[in-house]
C-alpha cells in the first residue's frame, strides 16, 4: 500500500486507496490515514458535507450505518434485525450485550460490542452510525494508540495474511490487558475509562 507524504509544515491528511499526509503531521495522523486503504473509516463526526457523502454508505470494517429501531427485546433481536449489518459481528461472542434495556447500545466499555459512532452525527436526514468499542480508536483520535481486534483482522487481511495466519498472529499478540500509560497492545483498550 503506498502512502504519499507532502512537504508542508502543517499537520492533516487524506485518506483513501492512495492516502495522503503533510510532512508536518505527526506519528498518529499517518496511521490514521493509511489505515483507511483497508476500508477503516473515520469514528469522529464528519462535517455536514462529509456526513452527506460518506453517509450514505451502509457499512465499513468498524462503522455500520442505520437508525436503531427499539424497542429491542434482547441480543438475538439485535442479531436478527441488524447483524447483517454490522461487520465485527463475528468477533462478538453469544454473551455481547448489544442492548442496555430495550434501546440498541452496549452498556459496558470494557467489551467488544455496538456503541455510538460520532460519524453520522451531522447528516440530514439524520442517521446513527455504531462502532465495535466505546473508547476512542485511532480512527476516532489519531493520537489514541488502540486499535480493536476486528481492525487488526482487517488490516493483516489487507496485507494478504491467510484466515489460518491471522488467527495465528492475533493469538500471539493481541492481548486484552490495561497498561499504566496511553500505550496499549493492540486489542487493549485504554487505561483510565
Amino acid at each position: 500500500h503506498a502512502l504519499f507524504v507532502r512537504n508542508s509544515p502543517y499537520e492533516g491528511g487524506s485518506g483513501g486507496n492512495i492516502p495522503i499526509i503533510l510532512s508536518g503531521s505527526r506519528e498518529g495522523i499517518g496511521l490514521h490515514e493509511w489505515l483507511h486503504a483497508f476500508g477503516l473509516a473515520d469514528e469522529y463526526a464528519y462535517e455536514r458535507h462529509e456526513a452527506a457523502l460518506f453517509c450514505q454508505r451502509q457499512a465499513w470494517a468498524n462503522v455500520a450505518v442505520f437508525n436503531d429501531q427499539p424497542p429491542y427485546f434482547g441480543n438475538e433481536d439485535v442479531r436478527a434485525r441488524h447483524g447483517h449489518q454490522i461487520a465485527w459481528f463475528r468477533f462478538l461472542g453469544k454473551d455481547a450485550e448489544l442492548t442496555t434495556g430495550n434501546q440498541l447500545g452496549s452498556p459496558k466499555y470494557g467489551n467488544l460490542g455496538l456503541f455510538r459512532s460520532k460519524t453520522c452525527d451531522n447528516v440530514t436526514p439524520a442517521v446513527r452510525s455504531w462502532k465495535p468499542t466505546g473508547y476512542p480508536t485511532i480512527m476516532e483520535d489519531p493520537y489514541s494508540k488502540y486499535i480493536p481486534k476486528p481492525y487488526w483482522t482487517v488490516i493483516l487481511s489487507g496485507l494478504g495474511l491467510s484466515s489460518a495466519r491471522i488467527g495465528e498472529l492475533l493469538k500471539k499478540t493481541v492481548t486484552p490487558t490495561w497498561t499504566a500509560s496511553r500505550e496499549v497492545s493492540p486489542g487493549a483498550p485504554p487505561r483510565g475509562k
